[in-house]
Protein backbone atom coordinates (compact mmCIF):
# COMPACT_ATOMS: atom_id res chain seq x y z
CA UNK A 1 0.00 0.00 0.00
CA UNK A 2 1.73 3.60 -0.89
CA UNK A 3 1.69 6.04 1.38
CA UNK A 4 -0.94 8.23 -0.65
CA UNK A 5 -3.72 5.27 -0.29
CA UNK A 6 -6.81 7.13 0.39
CA UNK A 7 -9.55 4.63 2.34
CA UNK A 8 -12.48 6.66 1.18
CA UNK A 9 -15.67 5.12 1.94
CA UNK A 10 -14.10 1.63 2.85
CA UNK A 11 -12.46 2.97 5.72
CA UNK A 12 -15.10 4.84 6.86
CA UNK A 13 -17.13 1.43 6.65
CA UNK A 14 -14.68 -0.10 8.36
CA UNK A 15 -14.81 2.14 11.10
CA UNK A 16 -18.99 1.73 11.70
CA UNK A 17 -18.88 -1.87 11.40
CA UNK A 18 -15.77 -1.96 14.41
CA UNK A 19 -17.56 0.87 16.26
CA UNK A 20 -21.54 -0.81 16.06
CA UNK A 21 -19.33 -4.52 17.35
CA UNK A 22 -18.20 -2.69 20.10
CA UNK A 23 -20.73 -1.10 21.62
CA UNK A 24 -24.23 -2.16 20.27
CA UNK A 25 -23.94 -4.67 23.04
CA UNK A 26 -24.00 -2.25 25.82
CA UNK A 27 -26.71 -0.41 24.84
CA UNK A 28 -28.89 -3.36 23.97
CA UNK A 29 -28.49 -3.84 27.74
CA UNK A 30 -29.47 -0.51 28.50
CA UNK A 31 -32.25 -0.36 26.25
CA UNK A 32 -33.73 -3.69 27.31
CA UNK A 33 -33.09 -3.02 31.30
CA UNK A 34 -35.26 0.26 30.80
CA UNK A 35 -38.37 -1.30 28.74
CA UNK A 36 -39.62 -3.72 31.11
CA UNK A 37 -42.79 -5.12 28.98
CA UNK A 38 -42.83 -7.25 27.02
CA UNK A 39 -39.84 -8.68 28.52
CA UNK A 40 -37.78 -10.26 25.13
CA UNK A 41 -34.03 -11.33 24.47
CA UNK A 42 -31.92 -8.59 22.52
CA UNK A 43 -28.80 -10.53 20.69
CA UNK A 44 -26.17 -9.13 19.43
CA UNK A 45 -25.73 -8.70 16.07
CA UNK A 46 -24.43 -12.04 14.43
CA UNK A 47 -23.26 -10.86 11.00
CA UNK A 48 -22.19 -7.80 9.24
CA UNK A 49 -22.44 -6.90 5.77
CA UNK A 50 -21.22 -4.72 2.91
CA UNK A 51 -24.07 -5.52 0.15
CA UNK A 52 -27.57 -5.75 -0.27
CA UNK A 53 -28.76 -9.31 -0.73
CA UNK A 54 -26.39 -11.79 1.00
CA UNK A 55 -28.09 -15.31 0.77
CA UNK A 56 -27.81 -17.08 4.05
CA UNK A 57 -27.95 -14.85 6.55
CA UNK A 58 -28.23 -15.28 10.13
CA UNK A 59 -30.75 -12.58 12.07
CA UNK A 60 -29.81 -10.22 13.74
CA UNK A 61 -27.30 -8.87 11.41
CA UNK A 62 -26.50 -5.38 10.21
CA UNK A 63 -26.01 -4.34 6.87
CA UNK A 64 -23.70 -1.04 6.37
CA UNK A 65 -24.59 0.29 2.59
CA UNK A 66 -22.57 3.14 0.58
CA UNK A 67 -24.87 5.41 -0.70
CA UNK A 68 -22.10 8.26 -2.00
CA UNK A 69 -19.62 10.85 -1.08
CA UNK A 70 -19.60 14.35 -1.80
CA UNK A 71 -15.86 15.63 -1.91
CA UNK A 72 -17.40 19.50 -1.26
CA UNK A 73 -14.96 20.56 -3.62
CA UNK A 74 -15.30 24.13 -2.58
CA UNK A 75 -12.73 23.09 -0.22
CA UNK A 76 -10.26 22.03 -2.59
CA UNK A 77 -7.30 23.08 -1.35
CA UNK A 78 -7.18 21.89 1.79
CA UNK A 79 -4.18 19.39 2.26
CA UNK A 80 -6.73 16.63 3.49
CA UNK A 81 -9.91 14.95 2.62
CA UNK A 82 -13.63 16.75 4.05
CA UNK A 83 -16.02 15.28 2.76
CA UNK A 84 -19.81 14.20 3.71
CA UNK A 85 -20.33 10.50 2.93
CA UNK A 86 -24.08 9.00 3.50
CA UNK A 87 -24.84 5.57 4.77
CA UNK A 88 -27.44 3.22 5.03
CA UNK A 89 -27.07 1.18 8.16
CA UNK A 90 -29.71 -1.86 8.33
CA UNK A 91 -30.61 -4.36 10.99
CA UNK A 92 -32.73 -7.05 10.58
CA UNK A 93 -34.26 -9.33 13.01
CA UNK A 94 -36.67 -12.28 12.55
CA UNK A 95 -39.27 -13.46 15.26
CA UNK A 96 -41.98 -16.52 15.33
CA UNK A 97 -44.73 -13.55 16.55
CA UNK A 98 -45.31 -10.38 14.84
CA UNK A 99 -45.92 -8.75 17.82
CA UNK A 100 -42.79 -9.45 19.30
CA UNK A 101 -40.82 -8.39 16.55
CA UNK A 102 -42.15 -5.31 16.23
CA UNK A 103 -41.02 -4.41 19.96
CA UNK A 104 -37.60 -5.94 19.05
CA UNK A 105 -36.84 -4.07 16.17
CA UNK A 106 -37.94 -0.71 17.38
CA UNK A 107 -35.58 -1.31 20.54
CA UNK A 108 -32.86 -2.46 18.17
CA UNK A 109 -33.47 1.10 16.38
CA UNK A 110 -32.93 2.73 19.69
CA UNK A 111 -29.65 0.56 20.30
CA UNK A 112 -28.04 1.39 17.23
CA UNK A 113 -29.32 5.31 17.47
CA UNK A 114 -27.58 5.39 20.74
CA UNK A 115 -24.41 3.44 19.34
CA UNK A 116 -24.06 5.53 16.10
CA UNK A 117 -25.53 9.18 16.97
CA UNK A 118 -23.05 12.11 17.24
CA UNK A 119 -20.52 9.29 17.07
CA UNK A 120 -16.82 10.78 16.76
CA UNK A 121 -14.42 7.66 15.33
CA UNK A 122 -10.64 7.70 14.36
CA UNK A 123 -8.86 5.05 12.80
CA UNK A 124 -5.82 3.37 15.07
CA UNK A 125 -3.62 5.90 13.26
CA UNK A 126 -5.71 9.05 13.39
CA UNK A 127 -5.19 9.38 9.82
CA UNK A 128 -9.10 9.02 9.15
CA UNK A 129 -11.32 10.76 11.48
CA UNK A 130 -15.66 10.28 10.96
CA UNK A 131 -18.51 11.98 12.55
CA UNK A 132 -21.82 10.04 12.35
CA UNK A 133 -25.02 11.96 12.22
CA UNK A 134 -27.92 9.66 12.05
CA UNK A 135 -30.36 11.60 9.91
CA UNK A 136 -33.68 9.36 10.14
CA UNK A 137 -35.61 5.61 10.90
CA UNK A 138 -37.14 3.65 8.14
CA UNK A 139 -38.89 0.59 9.14
CA UNK A 140 -39.98 -1.95 6.81
CA UNK A 141 -42.93 -4.20 6.90
CA UNK A 142 -43.35 -7.11 8.22
CA UNK A 143 -42.76 -10.45 6.17
CA UNK A 144 -42.69 -14.38 6.18
CA UNK A 145 -39.14 -15.94 6.45
CA UNK A 146 -40.17 -19.12 4.10
CA UNK A 147 -38.08 -22.13 2.89
CA UNK A 148 -38.59 -23.07 -0.42
CA UNK A 149 -42.67 -24.27 -1.09
CA UNK A 150 -43.47 -23.95 2.77
CA UNK A 151 -45.86 -22.16 4.36
CA UNK A 152 -45.14 -20.21 7.99
CA UNK A 153 -42.00 -19.20 8.81
CA UNK A 154 -40.42 -16.74 11.02
CA UNK A 155 -41.69 -13.26 10.44
CA UNK A 156 -39.03 -10.71 9.57
CA UNK A 157 -38.77 -6.76 10.22
CA UNK A 158 -35.81 -4.10 9.60
CA UNK A 159 -35.24 -0.77 10.50
CA UNK A 160 -32.82 1.70 8.39
CA UNK A 161 -30.88 4.46 9.87
CA UNK A 162 -29.75 6.79 7.28
CA UNK A 163 -26.32 8.58 8.06
CA UNK A 164 -24.58 11.51 7.36
CA UNK A 165 -20.69 10.74 7.57
CA UNK A 166 -18.46 13.92 8.02
CA UNK A 167 -15.51 12.63 6.48
CA UNK A 168 -11.81 13.95 7.29
CA UNK A 169 -8.47 12.11 5.64
CA UNK A 170 -5.53 13.40 5.80
CA UNK A 171 -3.01 12.96 2.40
Amino acid sequence: MSADYQQLTEGARTLIIDYITQNIGANLTTVAQSVGYPEMTLENPVEYFVYPKPHGYRPPCVFVLAQGTDFRTRDIKANMINALDTFKVVLLAEDQDADTLTYKVDRYASALHMTLSLADIYSTNNKLHIKIVVKSLEYSDIYQRTKDNETGGNFCKSVVLTCDVEHYEGF
